[in-house]
Order: structure tokens, then C-alpha cells, then sequence
């Protein structure tokens, strides 16, 4: 287990968010170290104050909490393995802190390899944009031994809040996934939206304003919730009607040549539900297509 408090931050990868991630650190009085591949990425951190290193194994030398903020599992082993790695420089009891969305196994990987090293490490994928890590507004999903959580947690707060995932490394960076897939779906749903109102009249601005009231109602964490505990009995809105008002959707899409690929998609899976006599439950039971597709035990 790590004791006291860190005082010297290593900071591996100065890019858009990594350089942003280090600067609110800075200012929260840590020594900074930092390693960059591309030195120049790194110039405006030095003219504050940072030391700049050649190789990670330097930078992450005397350090007590090592954050990395990279691209992917491969620009991670890169830095991490060799002689001139972060494992091959780390101090015993040091703190790696990964702020990179990589795969589940590979979070898992680096937590066992760096307790073979006598260091640890702690998944911390962060959720936000670079923007928000001075206004300490980024969210760090955090996975791991707890006392190594709450060691690294002045840090990480140093850019925003911390949510605690659990122990097991991999499940920080499933929920980064998770959040990421919401997003993109979001953005797709989106951009079919805006192009069938376009495609039917609809101001620009009515089709944002209508998006934001539908996000903010509660309706939708009502849904999250029912789909968590698998409660379709108590119908708000009923299956067969649903499907019905799905396909006024395509019937509009078709008329007005504004494709919904989405709601083709939601037609496909209420189809099979209603063959299963499934009309009168909520139409949120479409969850229970996703789960069957999955090996899950499911109502199909």
C-alpha cells in the first residue's frame, strides 16, 4: 500500500489532452515531469515550470504518481515496456494513473505487470473534453486497489471528479466504452434527426430545441432504470403502439426521401418481440432483443 501524499506528477504524452491534463496539475502545486515524443508539444509546459525528459524511463524516475494520456493499447506498450519504459523507471510503490481509453484486457494487463514490478496501477480513463480539465471538470472513471485510488485521488482532482468503478481495472475502461458508445449514438440518432426535419420543413433551431427538451426530461433515466431491472410490466407506452408510431416514422422517412436507418433497425427488433406476444409490455422490452443477440437469458 502507498502512503502520504504525492508531490511529484509525471506526466507521459503532452498532446491535446494530455498537455491540458498537465497544466491543471501544475497549478495545483505538483512537481511536473514530462515526457514527450514530440518535444515541441511540451514547450509551453516547460516555459511554466515543467522538466522535460528524454525517454519515460526518465521522466517517471523519483516520480509519485505517473499519469499517461496517449492514444491507444499501442501507443500504451510503447511507453510502458523496453529499458527506456515507464515498468523499466517507475520507483517501488509509484502510482501509474492510465488517463488513456484502451481495451478492458489490456488495463488488466498493465495493472499485473506493473504489480510484478513492485508498482501499481490504477485504470483511469477520463470522460470530457480537454477544455474542461482546467475548469476541473473532467470525470476520471477509476478502477483498482482502493488505496491506490485514494493515493492518486489528489491528481486526478486536480482536473475533475472521480468516480470510482471498482476494483478490477478492465471495468473502468468498459464504462469509457459504454460512455463513447452513448455518445456516437447519440450523434448518429442525431444527425438523422436533423436531416429528416430538414428534409420536412423543420427550422434548424426547432430540431436543436426539441433534442434538448427531449434530453433533459426524465423519461429517458426512467427507461435506464426499467432496463436495469428488467421491469416491462408497467407499461407507460405499450409495444403495439410503439411499433405503430415506428412506422408512421419510416412512412414519413419514405415521403420525404430522409432515410432513418435507426428506426428501420427498432422496427426490425419490435417485429420479432410482437411475434413473441409481446405487444402489451413496454416498448422498452426492445432491451431484450440486445440481451438474446448476446447469449443472455432474455424473453425470446
Amino acid at each position: 500500500m502507498t502512503q502520504g501524499r504525492p508531490r511529484t506528477v509525471a506526466v507521459v504524452g503532452t498532446g491535446r489532452m494530455g498537455s491540458a491534463m498537465a497544466e491543471a496539475i501544475r497549478k495545483e502545486g505538483f512537481e511536473l515531469r514530462v515526457y514527450s515524443r514530440t518535444p515541441a508539444k511540451a514547450a509551453e509546459l516547460v516555459e511554466r515550470g515543467a522538466l522535460l525528459f528524454p525517454t519515460p524511463a526518465a521522466a517517471v524516475e523519483g516520480a509519485d504518481v505517473v499519469i499517461t494520456s496517449l492514444v491507444d493499447d499501442r501507443s500504451g506498450e510503447a511507453v510502458v515496456s523496453g529499458q527506456h519504459g515507464i515498468l523499466a523507471g517507475m520507483r517501488p510503490g509509484a502510482v501509474h494513473a492510465g488517463a488513456t481509453t484502451v481495451s478492458p484486457p489490456f488495463a488488466n494487463e498493465l495493472a499485473a505487470r506493473h504489480l510484478a514490478a513492485g508498482s501499481r496501477y490504477v485504470a483511469g480513463p477520463v470522460v470530457g473534453r480537454r477544455d474542461l480539465a482546467a475548469a476541473h471538470r473532467l470525470t476520471t472513471l477509476a478502477a483498482g486497489d482502493a488505496a491506490d485510488i485514494e493515493y492518486v485521488r489528489p491528481v486526478l482532482e486536480s482536473y475533475g471528479a472521480v468516480k470510482v468503478i471498482g476494483e478490477h481495472h478492465g471495468m473502468a475502461n468498459t464504462v469509457k466504452l459504454i460512455v463513447n458508445f452513448i455518445t456516437v449514438s447519440w450523434l448518429e440518432l442525431m444527425s438523422e434527426v436533423y436531416a429528416f426535419g430538414e428534409k420536412n420543413e423543420l427550422d434548424a433551431e426547432l430540431v436543436h430545441d426539441t433534442l434538448v427538451w427531449v434530453f433533459d426530461r426524465p423519461g429517458l433515466r426512467n427507461y435506464a432504470a426499467a432496463m436495469r431491472d428488467r421491469n416491462w410490466d408497467d407499461a407507460g407506452f405499450e409495444l403495439s403502439t410503439g411499433f405503430k408510431d415506428v412506422q408512421l416514422m419510416l412512412d414519413a422517412a419514405a415521403a420525404s426521401q430522409a432515410p432513418l436507418p435507426y428506426a428501420d433497425l427498432i422496427r426490425s427488433k419490435m417485429v420479432t418481440l410482437l411475434a413473441k406476444g409481446l405487444e402489451k409490455k413496454d416498448w422498452a422490452v426492445i432491451a431484450e432483443v440486445a440481451r438474446g443477440a448476446a447469449g443472455l437469458d432474455s424473453l425470446l
